[in-house]
């Protein structure tokens, strides 16, 4: 029996709904070393169990890959755009 004793966060760019989260999941869970994944699309974060050696970076990354995701934050966007192509199409508008 393992004690997923450690912890790996990572972000993770364009996920939305729970769908997103399985997909992640069920790859994450066949790389080599990780224990369990816990995803939350609300904050856009996996968190990855271990036990024993760390995972690889370079499997995780390629696992969130094959799902379609990649590493990182999505952006914020603000209320109010700073683009003046859009304010001009809404005058015109």
């Amino acid at each position: 029996m393992s004690n997923s004793n450690q912890k790996i966060i990572v972000p993770i760019k364009g996920m939305h709904c729970k769908s997103c989260e399985l997909l992640i999941e069920d790859n994450l869970k066949e790389v080599k070393g990780v224990d369990r994944a816990q995803l939350d699309y609300h904050r856009g974060e996996a968190e990855i169990y271990y036990s024993e050696e760390r995972p690889s970076q370079e499997k995780i990354e390629e696992a969130i890959a094959k799902a379609g995701y990649s590493l990182g934050r999505d952006e914020v966007k603000g209320l109010l755009s700073h683009n003046k192509t859009d304010w001009q199409d809404l005058g015109i508008a």
